[in-house]
């Protein structure tokens, strides 16, 4: 006579230990993710998981997460490249020169962020790896390009510069943006000096289709109403 010997399971908390450790390594950065979040949700309270903010993310870091989402594809495809960060940044400064030095219109300096960023992958790789570079800096360079220069039109470059010039500390000045519905506010800060060059502090707010943006920045004269946004 065959005997069964029944056991009691294992409670439930031991059970959760033991796959947790079992499997730390697999969900090790969604729970750093995770822990992130309850940190900053209670350091902001509760600010962080609002709608209002989570919209605006998505909306500030759209470029990334469109470029993450590519990479997806080349790592699930069996490559990898770690010169993203690198490609993003130099394509990200050359437009930027482009449509705010030179006063390039964003559509072709898009177009040629697309051919460096494709020249850069392909500088970059060789063989069987040498087309999904291609695609991928390709893909990078008109991102950014489109990002950069699809906040302002010369209109607004225009007020920008004339606000800069005539308003005093502290006061704000609005106007409509390029696109319907949008408003930018600008407000001007005390004024410094850097090479030589007048200077001032700013915060400038866009609300578009019901969300705002602020983001405070510095701005050197070049020029009658010539004003160029500077790193703080």
């Amino acid at each position: 006579m065959e005997q069964t010997i029944l056991t009691n399971p294992a409670p439930v908390s031991q059970r959760m230990g033991h796959f947790l450790k079992q499997n730390l390594r697999e969900y090790g950065m969604l729970i750093s993710l995770v822990a992130i979040m309850v940190f900053f949700q209670i350091m902001t309270d509760g600010t962080l998981l609002q709608p209002l903010n989570l919209t605006n993310l998505v909306l500030q870091n759209s470029y990334i997460i469109i470029m993450a989402l590519g990479m997806l594809l080349v790592i699930v495809a069996g490559y990898i490249d770690l010169s993203v960060g690198s490609v993003c940044g130099f394509i990200g400064a050359l437009a930027a020169v482009l449509m705010v030095t030179y006063e390039w219109h964003f559509i072709p300096a898009t177009l040629v962020c697309l051919l460096v960023g494709g020249a850069i992958g392909a500088a970059a790789s060789d063989g069987d790896n040498q087309l999904i570079a291609v695609l991928a800096g390709a893909a990078i360079g008109a991102i950014i390009g489109h990002e950069i220069g699809d906040q302002m039109d010369d209109r607004d470059r225009a007020c920008f510069g004339h606000s800069l010039e005539l308003l005093e500390d502290g006061h704000r000045v609005l106007w409509d943006g390029p696109r319907k519905g949008m408003v930018y506010t600008l407000t001007p800060d005390r004024r410094f000096e850097r090479d030589g060059r007048t200077c001032r502090h700013f915060t400038i707010l866009r609300e578009y289709d019901g969300h705002r943006i602020a983001k405070p920045g510095s701005a050197c004269r070049f020029g009658d109403g010539d004003w160029r946004m500077i790193p703080s």
